[in-house]
C-alpha cells in the first residue's frame, strides 16, 4: 500500500514537473509541498523520498516547503513561490469539470 502510494505520489509530481519543465528550465532550485496531512512525520518521509527522485530526474536542487494549509498551498503556487503542490485527487478534478486542462498519470500496477 505505502509503496502504491509513494508511487502514485511520484509519477503525478512527474506529471506535473512536466508541465511546468519550461517555466522552471532556467531555475536552480525546484520548489514543492502537499496539503498537510494529519501525520506530518510520514509526510515529510514521503516529501524526502520525491525530492530525491525529482533531483535525480531533473538534475535540480528540490527543496520542500512545509505548507500550513490547503490555501497557504494555493496561494504559494499562485504567488510563484511553489513550483510543484501535491492537492490530491480531489483538487485535480476540479478544474477539470470547469474545462481546465490537467496533466496526471496513474502508477502502473503491481
Amino acid at each position: 500500500m505505502k509503496t502504491t502510494l509513494f508511487a502514485s505520489l511520484a509519477l503525478a509530481l512527474t506529471a506535473s514537473l512536466s508541465a511546468q519543465e519550461e517555466a522552471t528550465a532556467t531555475k536552480k532550485v525546484l520548489r514543492m509541498t502537499f496539503i498537510p496531512d494529519q501525520n506530518i512525520q510520514a509526510l515529510e518521509k514521503v516529501a524526502a523520498k520525491i525530492s530525491a527522485y525529482l533531483k535525480d530526474a531533473t538534475g535540480m536542487e528540490v527543496k520542500y516547503e512545509k505548507a500550513s494549509d490547503y490555501t497557504a498551498c494555493v496561494n504559494g503556487l499562485a504567488a510563484n513561490k511553489l513550483d510543484l503542490v501535491w492537492f490530491g485527487g480531489v483538487t485535480l478534478m476540479l478544474p477539470r469539470k470547469s474545462g481546465h486542462p490537467t496533466r496526471s498519470r496513474e502508477a502502473p500496477e503491481g
